[in-house]
């Protein structure tokens, strides 16, 4: 099928890192999508998350997130969506982040955040525009008339939808989010 044939075709699809740092997406599918430079990107966020919830400055202490540190990557994966999609849930997290880190969570975090949930909702968007395309693909009604202009306008919305998450999470969009100061509580 059409299908088979472009999975094929895609990239290595394989988990590689540390669950607490871990793109929310390569966390949440199984299989994991292709490992893209936008979850490289997302790693870092996870990583300058953590580093700020759980760091303790005058102890030089590293606390540790419970949600974050469970054997089922798939856990994790749901424990990060929670904490981009809510910022209750970030406030829940950081309660006992170092006054030093704060203005890191309520400038940086807060924004990468929206970025990056705003980046979720668009992959499950885009994934299910290629399995509404795929479906259309791989079907054998050839007599339907109106079937070409049905998987010609599934696979537009596909390439909409790649078009729009490829331009969300970029080094550029990340860079402007650290332009924006951070002052000090």
């Amino acid at each position: 099928t059409h299908r088979q044939e472009a999975q094929k075709r895609q990239k290595a699809k394989y988990r590689t890192g540390t669950g607490p740092f871990m793109a929310y997406e390569l966390l949440s599918y199984h299989p994991p999508p292709a490992h893209l430079y936008r979850h490289d990107l997302e790693s870092f966020f996870w990583v300058l998350a953590w580093f700020c919830a759980v760091f303790n400055p005058d102890l030089h202490t590293v606390g540790f997130i419970p949600g974050w540190h469970q054997n089922r990557l798939q856990d994790i994966g749901t424990e990060k969506a929670k904490f981009l999609a809510s910022y209750a849930e970030i406030e829940r997290v950081c309660a006992n982040t170092h006054a030093t880190y704060m203005p890191f969570i309520t400038t940086w975090i807060k924004y990468l955040r929206h970025i990056l949930n705003n980046a979720r909702n668009a992959s499950i968007m885009e994934k299910e525009q290629r399995e509404g395309y795929y479906e259309l693909l791989d079907g054998t009604e050839d007599n339907v008339p109106m079937r070409p202009k049905l998987v010609a306008y599934a696979r537009k919305k596909l390439l909409q939808a790649r078009e729009e998450l490829r331009d969300m999470v970029t080094y550029d969009v990340f860079m402007e989010v650290f332009a924006i100061p951070v002052r000090a509580l």
